[in-house]
């Protein structure tokens, strides 16, 4: 989805993504958070994955099929980008971090229960 980094898309900034207005068009999502390789749409306390699960496919679908950018504008450098200065610890801590611990629950991931 994204060349590097990671961008939380809530309601306030869905406009700056195309992807986003078509999944807050969508009751009960709270947030997306895009990754190089993943989408986590995150639902609001109350809302039913199972309601949920399909829009958001077919959300994803069209936006796939859109040709439409992710994101409109550029996205501010995310705090776990690894920089050309970081040291090699500071730039494994950082890939955990976007790989393993943000992306908590993901579309794709193979352990959900949505």
């Amino acid at each position: 989805m994204l060349d590097s980094g990671s961008f939380e898309i809530s309601k306030a900034n869905a406009s700056q993504s195309p992807l986003g207005v078509r999944l807050f068009r969508i009751d009960g999502v709270q947030s997306v958070l895009l990754g190089s390789d993943y989408i986590t749409v995150n639902k609001q306390p109350g809302s039913d994955w199972a309601l949920l699960k399909p829009q958001v496919f077919a959300a994803i679908a069209e936006f796939n099929d859109s040709g439409d950018p992710i994101l409109l504008d550029a996205p501010p450098i995310s705090d776990t980008a690894i920089l050309p200065d970081d040291t090699e610890d500071v730039a494994m801590i950082k890939e955990i971090l976007e790989k393993r611990i943000r992306p908590v629950r993901s579309l794709s991931c193979a352990k959900c229960v949505c």
